[in-house]
């Protein structure tokens, strides 16, 4: 797969490399679900890992964002809770305070069966692949990432790869693919 994917990336732009500088700002680590990858969430299941509950103040967030552009930075990732009002209508609301980009973070593995293991109260595929059809809609463009080496297989990578390739056929919005390896340090599971 990997050889195939270099081929055509030749194929079609060449040996063009882009790059992009980007610092991750996670306003809270606090959080409801109980994702069994997770090491870095903190919830009452996961207390006696590693660090301790953290809220970040707006001034924290605007110290950081600050930061990240003065180190060379030309993409910032905000991640934070889960809202109730319609999305398209909130991310025109985000666009409208300056949001370019979506992050691709939550996809984990796009295959139902390995998100039932791994983090069974999230986002399943479908609405995951419907928050970036929608943000693609409205006019964002996103990043997709994959998270590997916990208890998926290679039809995992392949079933996430089709249904992102297929949103991208559709929509054109995915800027880059992210492979996030699986760490395991200090994860429940």
């Amino acid at each position: 797969m990997a050889a195939l994917a270099d081929e055509l990336r030749a194929a079609i732009v060449g040996d063009a490399v882009t790059w992009v500088s980007n610092r991750n700002i996670n306003d809270t680590n606090v959080c409801t679900f109980k994702c069994r990858f997770c090491a870095f969430s903190k919830g009452p299941l996961s207390l006696n890992l590693r660090g301790k509950p953290y809220l970040l103040t707006l001034e924290d967030i605007q110290g950081r964002v600050l930061e990240a552009v003065a180190r060379g930075a030309t993409e910032v990732c905000l991640q934070g809770g889960i809202h109730g009002e319609p999305l398209a209508e909130y991310l025109r609301k985000l666009m409208a305070a300056g949001l370019k980009t979506l992050p691709g973070t939550a996809a984990e593995i796009l295959d139902d069966d390995i998100r039932a293991i791994l983090c069974a109260d999230k986002v399943n595929t479908e609405e995951w692949l419907h928050a970036h059809r929608t943000a693609h809609g409205v006019g964002l463009r996103s990043n997709v990432t994959i998270m590997f080496g916990s208890v998926e297989r290679s039809q995992s990578w392949a079933r996430h790869m089709i249904r992102t390739r297929d949103l991208q056929k559709e929509t054109g919005g995915f800027t880059e693919f992210v492979p996030l390896p699986f760490v395991h340090m200090a994860a429940p599971t």
